[in-house]
C-alpha cells in the first residue's frame, strides 16, 4: 500500500487530465424533476474555467483563502476546483454552523472573499464587512452553462501550494484550522484507492458535508477512479437514492446503519417464528469473533429468505464496501451486515492527517477492530497507551498557533489524544479517548467510551454520557430519542421498562467499577445547536453536563448499595 510521489502535481491537473483524455464521460450528476442529469468532463472543467474568471474579478490573489458556505452539491465541487484553479485557498463552513463559528472562521483564515448559497447566508456575510458572491453568480445553472468558457490566466501552481483549510468540530471551544496542500490531499485519495480499487465508471454518493475533509477526499478517489459522483442535496432521502444509484462505495457514521439494522428487528419481530428461528441463527453465525466473512457471503448468497434479501439491496445491489468510523459500530450491527455479506469495513482517521491511521478492508479484516495500520504512515503506540503517529499527510501545526508543538512529541510524532493496542494479529483497537478518560475519587481511571459504547447498542438510545470525575461512583445520561409509546402507559413508566433489562445486562459485562446503575433520561437527542455535539456527532461532554448541570447534581445525590439483585435507577429531565 505504499504511495509513490505524486505523478500529477496539482489537484486541478487531474480534472484537466480527465476532460482531455475522456471529454465525454459523465462524471458528476444532479437532480432534477426527480431524474439525475450528468455533466461530462468537459462540462465540468468548462464551468470551472468560468467560474474562476468570475471569482478574479474581485481582485483575489495567488494564496487568498475563500470561504464557502453551502450544502453539498455539484455546485460545491466545482466552485472548489474554481478556486484552486487560480492558485488560492477553499475553506469550507458547514450550513449547520453557529454564528459565532462561522465569525471566528472567517476571521481566523483572514478570507478575501465568501461565497454563499442562501439568503440566510447573504444575511449573515455582511456582518464580515468582505466581499461576497452567490454561486449562482460564479456558476451556471447546471445544464444550461456547459458552452461557456472563458479561459483564465492561472497562476504557476505546485504540489506543495497550501488547497485547503479545514476546521475542526472541536469538542471544546471554538474550531481550529488545519491547512493541507495539494499532494496532501492527493495521498489521502490513493490510500483509498489502494484499500477500494473498483472499477472505472462506478457509482458513488456524496452526501456528507463538503466542508468536511472527508468527502472531498472521497470525491478526490472518485476523480481519480473516473468514477460518476451522485450529489444528494437532502440526507433524508439517502436510502432511497442509493436504491436509485446502485453505489459501489458508501460511506456513513455507525447511527445510520444502526437504524437499519433497528428497522430489520421490527420487521424481524413480525415474521413468522420458524422464519425468526433461520435468520437468528445466520446472525449467530456472524456474530462469531472469528468467522470468516466470505464464508457468510457464500452461505446466504442463495438464501431464500426475503427479509434478509430486501435488506442486502437497501442500499443498492453493486454495493462493495460500506464504511464507517468516526465512532464505535455496536457488535450486533456488524453481525447484521456480516450476514447480509456486506460487512462494514471500519476505519480510523482523523482530520489532523489526509491519510487514514488504519483502515479494514476485505484483506485486511477482523470483527470490532479498524483494521491494520496504513503503511504511509509512521504508527506507534505510547508507554500509557496513546496512538502516535507521523508521515507526508500530518498537518505542519494548527493555523495560526504558534504553541503547536505541544501537540506532538519530540521526535515529530503528533499525539492523537486517542487510546488503543495493536492485538496478536496487529490489527488496531480503539480503547477511548486519553482526554475522556475518567479519575473517581478512589484513583480508579475508566474509559467512558467502552461503556458508552455498549449502551447506546439499543433502538431508542439516540446518544449517552458516562460521567463521575472525581466522584465515589459513575452516573450516565441516556438521550432517549423514541418519542412514540403506548397510548395506556406513562412515558416515563415505558421508558423504564424499556431500558432497565438493557442496562442490567450491561452492567454485567463490566467490571464492577465501570458499572453504571444511576441514570438520567433526557426526553430527544442532543443537539448541535445547543452545542452538546459537533457536526461529525462527537459528543461535547463540558457543555452537556453544564446544560444538565441539576440534573447531574440530583444523580450524584443518589446512594445505591451494588448488589447481584440491583435494579438501575432512574431520574427523569422532563421535556419542555
Amino acid at each position: 500500500m505504499n504511495t509513490s510521489r505524486i505523478s500529477d502535481p496539482h489537484l486541478v491537473s487531474l480534472l484537466e487530465k480527465q476532460s482531455s483524455q475522456t471529454p465525454n464521460d459523465d462524471y458528476l450528476f444532479y437532480k432534477k424533476n426527480e431524474t439525475y442529469h450528468p455533466l461530462t468532463y468537459s462540462d465540468t472543467w468548462k464551468m470551472v474555467e468560468l467560474a474562476s474568471s468570475r471569482l478574479l474579478q474581485f481582485n483575489i490573489q495567488k494564496g487568498d483563502r475563500i470561504c464557502v458556505i453551502a450544502s453539498t452539491s455539484p455546485e460545491w465541487e466545482i466552485i472548489n476546483y474554481a478556486i484552486l484553479l487560480i492558485g488560492c485557498v477553499t475553506v469550507g463552513i458547514a450550513n449547520s454552523s453557529s454564528k459565532d463559528s462561522v465569525q471566528s472562521i472567517v476571521n481566523d483564515c483572514g478570507a478575501s472573499l465568501v461565497v454563499y448559497e442562501t439568503r440566510s447566508d447573504s444575511d449573515l456575510s455582511k456582518s464580515f464587512r468582505l466581499p461576497s458572491a452567490t454561486l449562482r453568480s460564479l456558476i451556471p445553472d447546471l445544464g444550461q452553462g456547459q458552452g461557456l468558457q472563458d479561459r483564465v490566466n492561472r497562476p504557476l501552481l505546485s504540489s506543495d501550494d497550501p488547497a485547503t483549510i479545514i476546521y475542526t468540530s472541536g469538542t471544546t471551544g471554538l474550531p481550529k484550522g488545519i491547512l493541507y496542500t495539494h499532494e496532501q490531499l492527493l495521498l489521502g485519495a490513493r490510500a483509498i484507492l489502494n484499500a477500494f480499487p473498483a472499477p472505472r465508471g462506478s457509482n458513488l454518493i456524496c452526501w456528507l458535508p463538503l466542508a468536511h475533509m472527508y468527502q472531498r477526499i472521497m470525491n478526490l478517489y472518485g476523480l481519480l477512479l473516473g468514477a460518476k459522483i451522485f450529489f444528494v442535496r437532502d440526507p433524508k432521502f439517502i436510502i432511497n437514492e442509493c436504491k436509485c444509484v446502485h453505489p459501489y462505495l458508501f460511506s456513513a457514521v455507525p447511527s445510520f446503519y444502526n437504524q437499519i439494522y433497528d428497522e430489520f428487528l421490527k420487521e424481524l419481530s413480525m415474521e413468522r417464528a420458524t422464519s425468526q428461528s433461520i435468520m437468528r441463527k445466520y446472525l449467530s453465525i456472524s456474530s462469531y469473533k472469528h468467522f470468516n466473512t466470505h464464508r457468510v457471503a457464500k452461505l446466504l448468497k442463495n438464501t431464500p429468505l426475503t427479509l434478509l434479501k430486501k435488506y442486502r439491496n437497501l442500499l443498492g445491489t453493486k454495493l462493495e464496501y460500506p464504511l464507517t468510523g468516526s465512532a464505535p459500530t455496536p457488535s450486533a450491527t456488524l453481525a447484521f451486515f456480516h450476514a447480509l455479506g456486506i460487512p462494514l469495513y471500519e476505519g480510523y482517521a482523523m482530520s489532523e492527517n489526509t491519510i487514514p491511521i488504519s483502515i479494514s478492508n476485505p484483506q485486511n479484516y477482523k470483527m470490532e477492530t479498524v483494521g491494520r495500520p496504513v503503511v504511509d504512515n509512521h504508527f506507534k503506540i505510547s508507554k500509557d497507551g496513546e496512538i502516535l503517529v507521523k508521515g507526508r499527510g500530518i498537518f505542519r501545526g494548527y493555523y495560526n498557533d504558534l504553541n503547536s508543538d505541544r501537540f506532538f512529541t519530540s521526535d515529530n510524532y503528533f499525539k492523537t489524544n486517542d487510546l488503543g493496542y495493536l492485538d496478536s494479529q496487529k490489527f488496531l483497537r480503539l480503547t477511548g479517548r486519553k482526554s475522556d478518560i475518567i479519575k473517581t475519587s478512589t484513583g480508579r481511571k475508566i474509559a467512558p467510551t467502552k461503556i458508552e459504547a455498549l449502551v447506546q447498542d439499543h433502538p431508542d438510545i439516540s446518544h449517552c454520557l458516562v460521567h463521575g470525575n472525581n466522584q465515589k461512583f459513575l452516573i450516565g445520561l441516556i438521550a432517549y430519542g423514541k418519542v412514540s409509546y403506548p397510548p395506556q402507559k406513562d412515558l416515563f413508566q415505558y421508558a423504564e421498562e424499556r431500558l432497565t433489562n438493557h442496562i442490567h445486562e450491561i452492567n454485567q459485562k463490566l467490571s464492577k467499577q465501570e458499572q453504571v446503575w444511576i441514570w438520567g433520561i433526557i426526553y430527544g437527542s442532543f443537539s448541535i445547536q445547543r452545542k452538546e455535539i459537533t457536526p461529525t456527532l462527537k459528543l461535547r461532554r463540558n457543555s452537556i453536563i453544564d446544560n444538565y448541570k441539576q440534573l447531574v447534581s440530583e444523580l450524584y445525590q443518589i446512594e445505591m448499595k451494588i448488589t447481584e439483585e440491583v435494579s438501575p435507577h432512574f431520574l427523569h429531565h422532563r421535556p419542555s
